[in-house]
């Protein structure tokens, strides 16, 4: 029986494996596009923000026992986790890369069709603290093999500490906060005779999206102009456009805005972000 279990695993690699050849496609994502929160916390989400966390540890403090790693492969793996020091090696050889070289680009993430990681949480774990904002991807035509891990419920059916949680989500809101802070999130600018009519659009967004802040702008007499909205969604609908990473809920939701504009006559141009990397270029455009 475990025989076959072994060649089924091996043949399912192998399948996916030439799929994913045949399906994948390139494109560039940020951090944002793949840690900002969306209707649950993803698996990935957890592992790469404990891999930021063993990283800071471990550049700030000398801490090279990666607590969070061991304690989550002890829990997932039981005593075939072993000592941990074949991946705590492997993972000091990454950061001390990083140190050294920077982010490679040509190191590609491996992420499904919703844009949730596959390949790489170690990476993005040094990106975040690195600060390396944008990656290379390939997005496989799949979701994971692993789907029941894209939700934290994998780990509540392990023994696995309620304090590595605990410590885990505080980090992850903390990340949340610098994403907004910095820029990297979907954004919506709305520039126009202000007043009743962005504010009826902003209404409409906070219906549709995830309000994360409101940014107000103004023209040269004082007067409010325009504004910024920085949201995140339920389920971006991710795909690659163009070589472009595409949310089609966010494009489904620029053309909704564009059809209350025209319903209601409203002065308002929109421009909608359709990925975090396009965000961030409408965040720095009303700083300049």
């Amino acid at each position: 029986m475990n025989i076959k279990l072994k060649l089924l695993n091996i043949y399912g690699c192998v399948r996916y494996h030439v799929y994913d050849k045949l399906t994948q496609k390139r494109c560039k994502v940020s951090l944002g596009d793949l840690m900002l929160h969306r209707a649950e916390l993803t698996f990935g989400q957890i592992m790469a923000t404990s891999r930021y966390m063993d990283i800071k540890a471990y550049c700030e403090k000398g801490d090279d026992s990666f607590k969070y790693l061991n304690a989550i492969s002890r829990a997932q793996y039981g005593k075939h986790h072993g000592d941990g020091s074949i991946s705590n090696l492997s993972f000091v050889n990454l950061i001390d890369s990083y140190k050294k070289n920077g982010y490679m680009e040509s190191s590609l993430l491996t992420v499904d069709k919703y844009c949730n990681m596959i390949d790489g949480t170690h990476r993005i774990g040094a990106n975040l603290y690195f600060g390396y904002e944008v990656l290379s991807a390939r997005m496989v035509k799949r979701t994971s093999m692993t789907g029941l891990w894209q939700t934290p419920d994998q780990y509540f059916r392990t023994p696995l500490p309620s304090w590595v949680i605990d410590d885990i989500m505080d980090t992850y809101k903390t990340l949340q906060k610098r994403f907004v802070d910095s820029g990297n999130t979907l954004c919506c600018l709305l520039k126009g005779a202000f007043k009743n009519d962005c504010v009826s659009l902003i209404s409409d967004i906070g219906v549709l999206a995830n309000v994360l802040k409101i940014d107000y702008f103004y023209d040269s007499e004082g007067c409010p102009s325009g504004a910024l909205i920085q949201f995140s969604l339920m389920q971006p609908a991710y795909k690659v456009k163009n070589g472009k990473l595409f949310s089609r809920r966010a494009a489904q939701l620029e053309k909704l805005l564009l059809k209350r504009k025209q319903m209601f006559n409203l002065n308002v141009d929109i421009m909608v972000s359709k990925s975090c990397v396009e965000g961030k270029e409408l965040w720095k455009s009303i700083r300049e």
